[in-house]
């Protein structure tokens, strides 16, 4: 027996090294592998294994794919109002079903919603943004197909729970849902029963905003807009209500922002109370200055400096050479563009384009703006120095800055045009030379631009050789005010006067009479003999003489007491005269064809590559005289030529007709929305510039930064609803000025005396953007 032993002993041993891993990185030695190399069988073999010999086993009763739909209805507002019309509950209350929704609901809902529909379960309570009362009469008026297609599909923060229940349960949670709410409507009785609000359908005022936005909008926004909970955007901020218009917000508050927090109110609130949200929400906006106070000094230049870094130079570029905005530098912007104009544009902004209204900036702040734009300009050369250079003035070399200059408004030879005649007899003996240097270096803010850019020599040469045309002797006028009594004045100018001249004297067939800077150059003396005895060679005619009804001298002093009136209280909007000759229809045949005005300004006056003319703000704030005088003189270092001495020549009348098609734009419904120019190359070139800047923040696919902090928080650009609202103008804004308070730096170049991202690329960023809106729709 021992015999046997020694040699177990020894197989044993044998087989214990070989079984035993004496390094742990080497594979055991296998001595049955059936275990480790089980053969497999394709989905589609026959299997011996099983009973019915498929490899491929039928799934549980009960599962449903994933993904897999059997609504066939999309994810869309439409579409959820389309699925609550047409779908029916095709379980009727009773115990059974009752129970098993309330199972459904209570394991599926309550967590959010709560045991009692109310709004409280435990995630709401630690995140209040996900709380959304079920029992009450706002869910109770939606039928049940619209509660299954939410149920589907998820709305707002509330995901799809299509996965999770199959189409029985969800209908039968509706059910039990349904008792919630008649149990929550009989708990309260008659208070839940509300009465048609009768301002719901009519009232549209702020204070009617401002209670409708306490009890809708700020339990997320934040009480005024401030404060929001995190994710959600601050609404109180000037600096976005000031490139935003209101249609913008209405947009956003009718259709939500899918994807978003932000539910679509359009079925809850009227078209009149949402207009009232707006008010109130634009209430928040920065008062506008109190334009009356602003005035060009010349002691802030560097001050407007200063604020020009901070607030324009992103649009405008440095030094106002242009960029997003329009140049501001070119000459002939200075020669035309008044204290006014200026003071309008910076103060209320142009609603529709990139230009935002001053809401952080003061009156004194603006004029130290208007200040540093003058201070582009070369100044004026004082008078004394034009006198003293009028003895030596060359009549030849006047010739040649008169056909260059004014020419255009007023003729070769002074015989007027647009302009008014100064080869008048009349005139000229009237016209002083002083007189005549203040028309020339402060302009009137009509077609006349003031020539500050003139050198004194230059202008003695063109007084010189408006001089030239004098035949007769000068007339003495006496400096002596004329006393009237402005009241009568009034009804005489109105029998008399208002046919050519207007009736706050805006100017028609006649000169703009009511201008302060026209007034503030001529005399009471002037103006009296130009009543009296008319102007030479032209419609006006002396009143003192005439064979008809002559007025006394009495009555000419208090039509000049009245023009005085009219001088002391000048308008807050620049007169706009009256080419009442005018055809639009040939001025459209001019801008769409002869002029080509449409290949830069767009069909509508949206803007192109030059800017936008057909913008309300801009054609209310500008006098038919800037246009007139843009179109004849062009715009230097731009693409907008000379139209007087260019190519393309247009005579005085195609350029009255064109301003008077232009002036059409103020009355279209809407105005068109310019579009920044778009294609594949720009938009790769932008989404290169995008990950570069931008998706930091709002994510390589715009989708947009949510974390429950409010600096960690980016809002989604790639939003349907948001590109809609959005125009590009305000994109462009955004981009180059940025929204103070936030995360979002002002990235044009220069803002805050940075380098930033140059007009061309903000585009081209845009354009990219625009993109997704265009993908969302292929």
């Amino acid at each position: 027996m021992r015999r046997f032993l020694i040699p177990a002993a020894l197989l044993a041993g044998a087989v214990a090294v070989l079984l035993v891993r004496r390094d742990l990185n080497e594979p055991h030695l296998r001595l049955f592998s059936d275990m480790v190399n089980s053969p497999a069988y394709h989905s589609q073999q026959p299997n011996p294994v099983f009973r019915d010999g498929r490899t491929l086993q039928r799934p549980v009763p009960g599962t449903i794919a994933r993904d897999w739909h059997p609504l066939h209805y999309g994810v869309e507002a439409a579409e959820r109002e389309r699925a609550g019309a047409e779908l029916k509950n095709p379980f009727l209350p009773g115990f059974e079903v009752t129970a098993r929704g309330k199972q459904v609901f209570e394991n599926y809902c309550s967590h959010c919603h709560g045991l009692a529909g109310l709004g409280d379960g435990e995630v709401a309570k630690a995140f209040p943004q996900f709380s959304f009362p079920l029992a009450s009469k706002s869910t109770f008026d939606l039928p049940d197909g619209t509660l299954f297609h939410i149920i589907t599909y998820g709305r707002n923060l509330m995901p799809s729970h299509a996965s999770q229940l199959d189409p029985p349960d969800r209908w039968k949670a509706v059910c039990y849902l349904r008792d919630l709410q008649r149990e929550e409507i009989a708990r309260l009785g008659p208070a839940a029963v509300i009465p048609e609000d009768p301002r719901r359908r009519s009232l549209v005022s702020e204070p009617y905003g401002k209670e409708l936005f306490a009890m809708n909008c700020a339990s997320c926004h934040g009480e005024e807009g401030r404060r929001p909970n995190p994710g959600i955007p601050t609404l109180n901020s000037p600096a976005v209500l000031a490139i935003a218009d209101d249609a913008y917000y209405w947009d956003i508050i009718n259709h939500g922002r899918p994807g978003t927090q932000m539910p679509a109110w359009k079925n809850v609130l009227t078209g009149t109370q949402m207009r009232s949200i707006v008010m109130h929400i634009r209430s928040w906006a920065g008062r506008v200055p109190e334009t009356a106070r602003i005035t060009s000094a010349e002691t802030a230049v560097e001050r407007g400096r200063a604020i020009f870094a901070s607030h324009c130079i992103g649009c405008h570029g440095p030094a106002g050479r242009g960029g997003i905005g329009n140049s501001l530098n070119a000459p002939s912007f200075l020669a035309l563009a008044s204290d006014l104009f200026l003071r309008q544009t910076i103060s209320l902004g142009r609603r529709h384009t990139a230009m935002p209204a001053s809401f952080d900036l003061k009156g004194d702040d603006i004029s130290d703006l208007i200040s540093l734009i003058r201070s582009w300009a070369a100044p004026a050369p004082p008078y004394a120095e034009v006198a003293a250079l009028l003895p030596g003035a060359s009549p030849q070399a006047g010739k040649t800055l008169f056909e260059k200059k004014c020419a255009g408004c007023h003729g070769a030879n002074g015989e007027g045009a647009i302009g008014s005649r100064l080869n008048s007899e009349s005139f000229l003996a009237m016209a002083g030379d002083e007189l005549l240097y203040r028309a020339i270096v402060e302009g009137r803010p009509t077609e006349m631009p003031a020539w500050r850019s003139l050198g004194a020599r230059e202008v003695a040469d063109v007084i010189s050789r408006i001089r030239s045309w004098q035949k007769g002797p000068s007339v003495a006028l006496s400096t002596q005010t004329h006393q009237g009594r402005p009241e009568f004045g009034e009804v005489l100018y109105k029998q008399e006067c208002v046919k050519c001249h207007g009736l706050q004297g805006e100017g028609d067939l006649g000169t703009q009479i009511g201008n302060p800077v026209l007034l503030g150059q001529l005399s009471d003396d002037f103006l009296w003999r130009t009543v009296a005895y008319g102007k030479g060679d032209t419609e006006m005619k002396g009143f003192l003489k005439r064979a008809r009804n002559p007025l006394s001298g009495d009555d000419i002093d208090h039509i000049i007491a009245f023009v005085r009136r009219l001088e002391r209280t000048p308008p807050a909007e620049p007169l706009r005269r009256h080419y009442s000759w005018a055809s639009a229809k040939d001025g459209r045949k001019v801008y769409e064809q002869k002029g080509g005005c449409m290949k830069c300004h767009g069909a509508q006056g949206e803007g192109g590559s030059g800017p936008s003319l057909g913008n309300p703000a801009f054609l209310k704030t500008v006098s038919d005289g800037f246009l007139a005088g843009t179109v004849i003189l062009g715009r230097e270092v731009t693409p907008m030529k000379s139209y007087y001495s260019g190519e393309t020549r247009l005579a005085g009348e195609d350029i009255e007709n064109v301003i008077g098609y232009i002036r059409t734009f103020e009355n279209a419904a809407a105005p068109a929305v310019r579009r920044v120019e778009s294609t594949p190359e720009l938009v790769a070139a932008g989404r290169v510039l995008y990950r570069e800047t931008c998706a930091k923040c709002h994510g390589l696919e715009g989708k947009g930064k949510h974390e429950n902090k409010p600096e960690g928080f980016a809002p989604s650009l790639n939003n349907e609803q948001f590109l809609k609202a959005a125009d590009d103008n305000f994109l462009l804004a955004t981009i180059a000025l940025g929204r103070p308070g936030t995360p979002m730096r002002a990235f044009g170049d220069g803002m805050g005396g940075r380098p930033g991202l140059s007009a061309e690329q903000i585009r081209r960023i845009v354009a990219f953007l625009r993109s997704w809106e265009w993908g969302t729709k292929r």
